[in-house]
């Protein structure tokens, strides 16, 4: 077979892609044709190189100047906010290491002169970024050491959550609260064993996005 009449049963970019995120579920004429097609193989290796790419800046979770950007067609009711958690050593237990959480920045949702990126976390503390989501309720902390997310650290902050578990990007939700109530709060933070992700393309990139 030429390789123009090859190309012509190529399958549609579309589906290659769909094969591909879905972890190419059983189609063998389509895997018997990739297996003998290098310009689908090139194909795939492109939409390889690419996903890798974008798993990789969601598991660093969002930074502060994305944050900054989104908060301008937030609802007007929306408040976020930056806690820089001090380490504590002295205060460390079997729920982990503990920080004292202080209040750098809070707005609403309307554009401010002030920025969530106008505030530095020094690099052995831990930034604590809150997001609320007024219409659902709740609030979405992430949490950044050193610009990344920390993904499946466990946090516990006494006598308002026992045990939150952050997703993949570093984030987690909690009962909408307040940011204030969060200021001057001990926060622990616990390292767990770093997990591998499973499932399909598509399913690791939804649980990255998760919260």
């Amino acid at each position: 077979m030429s390789a123009v009449s090859r190309r012509q049963s190529c399958p549609d970019p579309a589906s290659l892609e769909r094969w591909y995120l879905t972890a190419g579920r059983p189609q063998t004429a389509l895997r018997r044709h990739i297996g003998g097609c290098g310009h689908c193989r090139d194909r795939l290796q492109r939409l390889e190189s690419f996903y890798r790419i974008l798993k990789q800046e969601l598991s660093d979770g969002p930074d502060p100047v994305a944050i900054d950007f989104s908060k301008r067609s937030a609802p007007k009711t929306t408040t976020y906010g930056l806690l820089i958690c001090s380490p504590l050593p002295d205060r460390n237990d079997r729920r982990g290491e503990a920080y004292l959480a202080a209040l750098a920045f809070s707005a609403n949702g309307q554009g401010s002169t002030t920025r969530l990126a106008d505030y530095p976390v020094p690099s052995d503390h831990i930034g604590v970024i809150v997001y609320t989501d007024v219409a659902n309720e709740k609030q979405i902390l992430i949490a950044r050491l050193n610009g990344k997310g920390l993904a499946h650290w466990r946090l516990s902050i006494p006598g308002i959550a026992a045990l939150l578990t952050l997703n993949p990007a570093g984030s987690v939700c909690m009962p909408l609260l307040g940011i204030e109530i969060l200021h001057n709060r001990l926060f622990f933070f616990k390292k767990t064993a770093k997990r591998i992700a499973a499932g399909s393309p598509l399913h690791q990139i939804c649980s990255s996005l998760s919260i």
